[in-house]
């Protein structure tokens, strides 16, 4: 009695001690060891607890509070499976104890079983329909699984019974934004901070809605009150700073970083995880601004303070990729997958970088890319229901694009013309975009016949997106590149997957049909190292989109400077330790030649360190090179017009930047290797026409550049015809390639029907 009415006054450690004498007393009172388990929960002494309800459940077994209560003390000290099965034994002696069926929906809901929760909570509201909390928590439970209508419609009832409770408004407008019904969840959020001015999370959500609805000047007054209410919360900052360099206040955002830095924590360690994300962010927004050097450096303080984040280890491979040290950015990628297994993208990072390696082939790429397949495809298995398209050869086919770079993108310029030029007669266009859109991206969405925006969807929700879309062709433009969907190509949701333009090997997935090249690109005996069905071009595998605002070209500069400039506009990443023993050969043959490097970060001391030792560790004077970082593209193209011959680079040549470099009327000399990546120029200068400027080795590659800067001549020629040769040639013939393309498919297709 006094122990129970300790209790009752919050006097916990008194109540302890009664209860303890009263049990010592009478050790077979169940109702003082259920009443001393209740104390210790309160205390959060929860292994203490636990055997005293199992003392009491064995003096009275059925009584259903005690088992609710043992499965209270088992749940918050993390033994779900244990908790659950005394909720069930509660729930076997009452099947109408509510508390019990709520309680055990949480445990599920811990334990990621959602649709079990879901039953669970709506029995305890069919018992106490006046049960808010239980509504909450059911819409919780649909938004797991992704049924954003049934939370919608679970929490108005819950609001109904409680239009005050802010918890339940807030969550409400998470699902309608999920919906895509911006002004109701920006409403929502307006009324969960009526209710509540004071959880910074409120004001965090309406400004992720502002953003979403594209309104970023009210987004940042909304960030602003969540770190005003709750100075010490990273993640606002984090959401505030990539805003802020979104609208081109990368300083700015910077500026926000170095605020939380700043903040003087009463106990430090508690923030380590957040120093760690902040400068992460921190090295992110370097990239952004080409700092190079200064990234690394931060995402090599986010690893100092979180060396466990497969994030960091992720994004410090990425940028150690994008300075061209190949093998220390696969060390990072390796370390990323370690941490977090289950990150496909990572994984994916990994593969794309092996690419770039100097010695590999399309046969050790290949089981490289089924591990992939081994790791990631069976958590997407029957996702998707069986197909049911129609086996008509001949109807019209509904034909997928999934890809983020439909806009100003490398890709985007390798696909929009057979968009554009694809006959409405022989297929529907469906694009499914999850990239953000940008100048460009108009001119995709009026060659489609429907566009998606899939920007921010889950796989799985893009998958049925697709199946419901009954597509007969799904083709990927991304493979294991940034932002990729493969875990959408692996749930299957269209009869035939294909992969083409955006990456340049094999995927490694079972549920990719067919991968679409030419006869240069992938060769016939590689064809066993694809785990895809080759099928093959006519006139190169892409086809080309030229700038409509390029400058015109000018005839090559030497003929004036009575000097030679080479260049390479590619990724520095390219730019391997061979590449720069052989270009320096080349400037070694050449009197008086120079180079022009320029990229996105080229000059950057991270990539000109690297680079400019490598050329004087092989006798080229630095004053030999310019390094230059990114330019406008228009301002980028005219810097062609100071270059008279682009050398190409390998294994991983030049793409579009072989196309920009002839459109500018720049030769370009290549060598081509042992994987698909090392052969786009090979592949676009034979379709042009300029095989003579494929070597068949290093030696000759050397030979070549240097034959072709002592022909001045050859050279004019070249510069006035190669725009016009590039114009003529089928790969700018949009009409062509769609018919190439229409009967390749159709082909496909038909095989498909005979099945």
């Amino acid at each position: 009695m006094f122990g129970l009415a300790a209790h009752q006054s919050e006097q916990l450690e008194d109540a302890v001690n009664l209860i303890q004498k009263s049990i010592e007393i009478n050790p077979n009172y169940d109702a003082a060891l259920g009443n001393l388990g209740n104390v210790l929960v309160a205390l959060q002494r929860y292994e203490e607890a636990i055997p005293c309800y199992l003392q009491a459940i064995d003096i009275n077994p059925n009584l259903p509070q005690l088992h609710n209560a043992l499965g209270i003390a088992l749940k918050a000290n993390g033994r779900l499976v244990e908790a659950i099965e005394s909720y069930d034994v509660a729930l076997k002696i009452d099947p109408d104890f509510t508390e019990a069926h709520y309680n055990k929906g949480n445990a599920l809901v811990r334990s990621e079983i959602f649709d079990e929760a879901i039953v669970s909570f709506e029995r305890a509201i069919a018992i106490n329909p006046y049960l808010e909390h239980a509504h909450n928590n059911l819409g919780l439970a649909y938004v797991e699984l992704e049924k954003y209508a049934d939370a919608v419609r679970v929490y108005l009832v819950g609001l109904r019974l409680d239009p005050q409770n802010d918890t339940m408004q807030f969550n409400l407008g998470n699902a309608k934004l999920k919906l895509g019904l911006i002004e109701d969840a920006i409403d929502c959020y307006r009324e969960a901070i009526a209710a509540n001015p004071n959880d910074a999370n409120y004001y965090k959500n309406l400004g992720m809605a502002f953003k979403r609805q594209g309104v970023s000047n009210l987004a940042v007054v909304e960030f602003e009150k969540a770190i005003k209410v709750q100075p010490d919360l990273a993640y606002v900052y984090l959401l505030l700073a990539n805003l802020l360099n979104n609208l081109n206040q990368p300083n700015k955002a910077i500026d926000i970083c170095q605020d939380f830095l700043n903040l003087k924590f009463e106990n430090p360690e508690d923030h380590r995880l957040d120093i760690a994300m902040i400068h992460n962010i921190l090295g992110l927004l370097f990239v952004d601004l080409a700092r190079m050097n200064e990234a690394l450096k931060n995402f090599q303080m986010a690893l100092k303070f979180d060396p466990e984040s497969a994030d960091v280890h992720s994004n410090y491979g990425t940028q150690l990729l994008s300075c061209g040290y190949i093998k220390e950015a696969i060390i990072s990628f390796e370390a990323a997958i370690r941490l977090k297994p289950e990150n496909l993208g990572v994984f994916s990072n990994k593969l794309y970088a092996l690419s770039y390696c100097i010695g590999q082939s399309a046969k050790t790429l290949y089981p490289e890319h089924l591990e992939w397949e081994k790791r990631f495809a069976k958590k997407y298995q029957n996702i998707c229901p069986q197909h049911h398209n129609s086996r008509d050869p001949e109807r019209q086919l509904r034909i997928g694009f999934v890809s983020p770079d439909l806009g100003h993108h490398p890709v985007g310029s390798l696909v929009l013309s057979l968009l554009e030029n694809l006959s409405v007669q022989s297929m529907i266009v469906i694009c499914y975009s999850s990239g953000v859109p940008d100048v460009k991206t108009d001119f995709f969405k009026a060659a489609a016949s429907i566009w998606r925006d899939a920007y921010g969807q889950s796989d799985n929700v893009l998958a049925n997106m697709i199946y419901a879309d009954e597509i007969d062709i799904l083709i990927d433009l991304s493979g294991h590149t940034g932002e990729n969907r493969l875990g959408v190509f692996a749930s299957k949701p269209a009869p035939i997957q294909m992969s083409w333009a955006g990456y340049v090997s094999t995927t490694g997935l079972s549920a990719m049909d067919y991968i679409l090249s030419d006869k240069y690109s992938i060769l016939a005996h590689e064809e066993q190292y694809y785990q895809e069905k080759v099928v093959r071009m006519p006139d190169g595998w892409v086809c080309y989109s030229p700038p409509d605002d390029a400058p015109e070209a000018t005839i090559c500069p030497c003929s004036q400077r009575g000097y030679i400039t080479f260049a390479s506009f590619s990724n520095p990443a390219k730019i391997n330790e061979d590449v720069i023993k052989i270009w320096s050969k080349i400037l070694s043959s050449v009197p008086g030649s120079r180079l022009l490097i320029k990229y996105n970060g080229a000059n950057s001391d991270a990539n000109s360190d690297r680079l400019l030792g490598g050329f004087r560790a092989n006798g080229v004077d630095s004053s030999k090179i310019t390094l230059e970082g990114t330019s406008p593209h228009v301002k980028l193209l005219d810097r062609y017009n100071d270059v008279d011959i682009a050398l190409d680079t390998f294994p991983y040549s030049g793409g579009v930047t072989t196309f920009e470099a002839l459109w500018m009327g720049v030769p370009v000399v290549t060598v081509p290797g042992q994987t698909f990546a090392s052969r786009h120029s090979q592949s676009h200068l034979s379709t042009i026409g300029l095989t003579e400027l494929i070597a068949k080795d290093r030696s000759e590659y050397v030979k070549l550049a240097v034959e072709l800067a002592d022909d001045v001549e050859r050279l004019t020629e070249l510069s006035q015809n190669l725009r016009s040769m590039v114009a003529a040639s089928p790969s700018c013939d949009g009409n062509k390639f769609a018919q190439n393309f229409i009967s390749v498919t159709r082909g496909i297709w038909r095989d498909w029907c005979s099945h």
